[in-house]
């Protein structure tokens, strides 16, 4: 049986997010750019995406490809945009309606359908109401251990790790869910992965370049929420 991998959004929301209590590992702002970085980036793996142009001239495009019902808005928020402005315009400031909690919810709302969350109802400090997703299988666990050895092993990961490497790293997700591994490393070496060489492998490449413009957008909302705490 050929099992279906997550797409990167839904595999950056689960590592995120603390498996038994739900809560969120970084504060909302970087989660949010992050997330949008992310459902972008598996555009670009999807090839419902690409990056034209160079510098800032570079745009994204969409390629008329389906996607899933989640992604619809991500997509039409991008096409025609600067990697930067489309994450703006999903999980930034120019997303005034808060598509990034609508994504985020249509994600929680997928996991749940593949059984691999389940729902919380509770309150903080008793009195307001909030939900959180428990997670109910080792999903992440195994996202966990695919990012170790990525940081920790000396080959080239696939597209798809690179990817959820670089949204870890730039959101601080990283540094949370490998504690035990020093953050200096972790910064050089998930820098060291997301400039690796895709040879010929034009659909991997064509990614990568997509996403070293999309993670320095979502490098800002983090810098901005570290330097305001």
């Amino acid at each position: 049986m050929t099992i279906t991998p997550l797409p990167l959004h839904a595999e950056f929301l689960l590592l995120a997010h603390d498996p038994e209590t739900g809560k969120a590992l970084v504060d909302g702002t970087p989660l949010k750019a992050a997330l949008a970085g992310a459902a972008l980036i598996e555009l670009g793996l999807q090839e419902a995406v690409r990056l034209e142009g160079e510098g800032r001239d570079a745009r994204l495009v969409a390629t008329g490809a389906d996607v899933s019902p989640e992604l619809v808005e991500v997509l039409a928020r991008a096409d025609g945009h600067a990697p930067k402005k489309a994450v703006a315009r999903m999980g930034g400031a120019e997303s005034y309606t808060d598509r990034a909690t609508r994504l985020r919810e249509a994600t929680w709302d997928r996991l749940e359908s593949e059984r691999l969350v389940r729902r919380d109802e509770g309150k903080v400090l008793g009195l307001f109401p909030v939900t959180r997703r428990i997670q109910t299988t080792t999903a992440r666990a195994t996202l966990v251990d695919t990012l170790r050895s990525a940081v920790l092993g000396s080959e080239p990961p696939g597209i798809r790790t690179v990817g959820l490497v670089s949204v870890a790293q730039a959101s601080g997700v990283l540094a949370k869910v490998l504690p035990e591994i020093d953050k200096k490393h972790l910064k050089a070496r998930a820098a060291e992965i997301g400039e690796g060489s895709w040879g010929g492998d034009a659909v991997a490449k064509a990614v990568a370049d997509m996403q070293a413009a999309l993670m320095a957008a979502v490098m800002v909302p983090v810098i901005v929420s570290a330097g305001s705490s």
